[in-house]
């Protein structure tokens, strides 16, 4: 029994096959965390987009303007960012879903800038009682959460 720790012992300290699967895991693992970290990117990134969309509408200030786009950008970027990372189907999938609903939701805060900048916020305002962004920002709050139970099991 000795020995046979001892050879174990050996292989650990010479780098063989174990270090391999240790390395192979500390890959996986730091993949997974990095999907993790860009999914969860995304809605906090948009939310700050909505915010200042919703913030331009009432005051007209170009201030919100830019704000507005830069959350755009940082949504995207970290979308791309997580297409990059995905590795299996079921989270390509999934990735292709969430783009969906963020061009569906960026869409329509782009329209709501639209209609105001051309005085026609009325029909925005119906799409806003209608409750098509909040449906929308459940779906991609569960999507969110479907990537992340995916990437940790």
């Amino acid at each position: 029994m000795a020995i046979w720790r001892c050879k174990n012992i050996h292989q650990h300290v010479n780098g063989t096959a174990p270090i391999g699967r240790v390395i192979e895991n500390s890959a996986a693992l730091s993949r997974t965390f990095s999907v993790i970290d860009a999914n969860n990117a995304i809605v906090p990134n948009l939310f700050s987009a909505e915010s200042a969309q919703r913030s331009y509408l009432l005051s007209g200030s170009p201030a919100y303007l830019q704000q507005y786009h830069e959350s755009v950008d940082k949504t995207r970027t970290a979308l791309s960012h997580l297409r990059e990372l995905t590795s299996n189907e079921e989270s390509a999938r999934l990735t292709n879903e969430l783009e969906d609903m963020l061009n569906s939701r960026l869409s329509s805060l782009e329209m709501g800038i639209t209609m105001y900048d051309k005085h026609t916020l009325e029909e925005y305002v119906q799409l806003m009682k209608d409750g098509v962004g909040i449906e929308l920002m459940k779906k991609v709050s569960q999507n969110r959460d479907a990537i992340d139970t995916l990437e940790r099991h």
